[in-house]
């Protein structure tokens, strides 16, 4: 995964990842049902996100926010990204581990598995290590 996403090439082994896949406001076509939705919903996750348990627990992550219309056509595929919004939350090796779609997620059960995420990645770096 990694290797998909040019400014995370580097990354590897250091912390995990969080990847935020959005359509942004100007983007939004009134007469296109579906795309307005999907830009209702990226406000509403937008607002999740900002919640301070879960801008706390994002310190644990390398964190980016990606346009969905910047993304191949291959990897959008490859990733599910045919609805946004959705986060992709990545382990150090690059493996994806979870993901979040749901606006109306309780931000302390986000930010609690955002904890369990990184705590099994820190553990996963002691034993890449060895």
């Amino acid at each position: 995964m990694l290797d998909d996403f040019a400014d995370m090439a580097d990354l590897k082994g250091t912390k995990p990842i969080m990847l935020y896949f959005y359509l942004p406001e100007e983007d939004a076509d009134v007469a296109d049902k579906n795309i307005a939705n999907q830009v209702r919903r990226c406000k509403l996750m937008d607002k999740l996100l900002e919640e301070e348990i879960i801008r706390r627990a994002s310190v644990l992550f390398h964190c980016f926010k990606c346009n969905i219309n910047d993304v191949s056509d291959k990897l959008k595929k490859k990733y599910k990204l045919k609805i946004v919004p959705k986060v992709l939350f990545f382990d150090v090796r690059g493996k994806k581990v979870w993901r979040l779609t749901n606006t109306k997620a309780k931000p302390k059960g986000v930010a609690k598995k955002m904890v369990q995420i990184a705590a099994a990645c820190k553990r996963l770096l002691k034993k890449m290590k060895k």
